[in-house]
């Protein structure tokens, strides 16, 4: 595991010589990138790349934000890891993976970018809440 600085954005990666698939991984509220950790390397093991953003200030949106908008501003920083990843791992498929609030934001990011991602992975995303 791999925690780098890069174009203003801070990540964590674990890669194996050779992999054969990337996944771009998205915490969700209260949460951070080391929460990864445990599938990084699982994936890791079995030949799968996994950079896992860190979303700073996730847990206080802008009071202007409202609904979907309020996501917009971390679709920058997913695709610059989007771009390190393919930088990393020409060729391969790569599927954005979120939780909870991070399935929710992955969610809006693969509608708002058709056809980026080769696949969409939302564990508990959280549509609603009551």
């Amino acid at each position: 595991m791999v925690t780098d600085r890069n174009e203003e954005i801070e990540y964590r990666r674990w890669r194996p010589s050779e992999p054969k698939a990337v996944l771009l991984l998205v915490h969700g509220l209260g949460a951070h990138a080391g929460r990864w950790e445990a599938l990084g390397d699982f994936f890791a093991k079995r030949g799968i790349a996994s950079y896992a953003i860190e979303l700073k200030n996730i847990n206080t949106p802008a009071s202007s934000d409202n609904g979907p908008e309020r996501f917009r501003r971390y679709y920058g920083k997913i695709l610059r890891l989007y771009d390190i990843a393919v930088k990393d791992n020409p060729e391969k498929k790569i599927f954005l993976a979120g939780e909870s609030m991070g399935a929710l934001i992955s969610f809006l990011l693969a509608i708002a970018k058709p056809g980026l991602f080769n696949g969409l992975i939302c564990i508990s995303p959280a549509f609603t809440n009551r």
